[in-house]
């Protein structure tokens, strides 16, 4: 038993580590692309709210859900490459004649996602703070919660994308899934915090506190912004894991299920 085990951690390490070799030939794009587009677009998007008159105070929220949502956008392409990956079943079949275990197979698929994730959420953070130096205060900014959060986010989307293209056949289900389940949720908490969220519209301040996405998001804010005004950290911290812990096991089940039918 500890053998088999033993071997089965051997084999996901000598995987990851391909994971991480493949992944040093594209990250220069993503951490290229997150330099520009993203600050960008917060450069362009604080310009025109001050001239329409709102306080720049709101902005740094702003920036704090950009960091955040990096990690859903990959998502999404990690998962329509791992749906495309499934239906081609070479990467799959490798997997099933090697001694390695449907969980670790799953953490697998995971693992590159959330690496990914976290390096251009941090890429994002430094550049938009280079782009917007005046507007972007960052005199709260905790080094250790922001680690947390991010590993947090990372680590939620990751297992999203994951669940998602296990229960996907095909591309167009990957973008329904993810359209219909996952945007909306996102959308009513991106462009403010939850208390303003509560406030405009208390039905949808109630909808919001069922969704994982209202703490992955919050902890973030919170941990670059600073407490005041935010969901209590630890607490979405608390929430935000056992929401990834339990979409990790849907997701394990379902993942199982589908390589079993390759």
């Amino acid at each position: 038993m500890n053998q088999n085990l033993t071997l089965q951690v051997k084999v996901f390490g000598h995987l990851m580590h391909r994971e991480m070799i493949a992944l040093s030939k594209v990250i220069t794009d993503f951490v290229i692309n997150a330099a520009i587009t993203s600050p960008l677009f917060l450069f362009v998007f604080a310009k025109i709210i001050m001239i329409m008159g709102t306080s720049a105070s709101h902005i740094p929220i702003i920036i704090a859900g950009e960091i955040s949502v990096q990690a859903l956008f990959l998502g999404w392409g990690e998962a329509s490459a791992l749906v495309t990956d499934l239906n081609n079943r070479c990467e799959c079949q490798y997997l099933s004649r090697i001694p390695i275990s449907p969980r670790l197979a799953f953490l697998k698929y995971t693992c590159a996602s959330i690496v990914k994730s976290f390096i251009v959420g941090t890429v994002v953070l430094v550049a938009t703070k280079i782009a917007l130096w005046d507007v972007f205060c960052l005199a709260q900014f905790s080094i250790p919660k922001f680690f947390l959060a991010m590993i947090l986010n990372s680590t939620f989307y990751g297992i999203v994308a994951t669940t998602i293209a296990a229960r996907s056949k095909n591309l167009d289900q990957v973008t329904s899934m993810f359209m219909r389940c996952v945007f909306p949720l996102w959308m009513i908490i991106f462009l403010g915090p939850w208390h303003m969220l509560a406030t405009a519209s208390p039905t949808l301040g109630t909808i919001a506190l069922f969704s994982p996405i209202t703490y992955t998001m919050e902890a973030v804010r919170g941990a670059i912004l600073g407490q005041e005004g935010f969901i209590n950290f630890w607490t979405c911290i608390g929430v935000g894991t056992t929401a990834t812990i339990f979409l990790g096991i849907l997701g394990l089940h379902w993942m199982k299920k589908r390589l079993d039918h390759i």
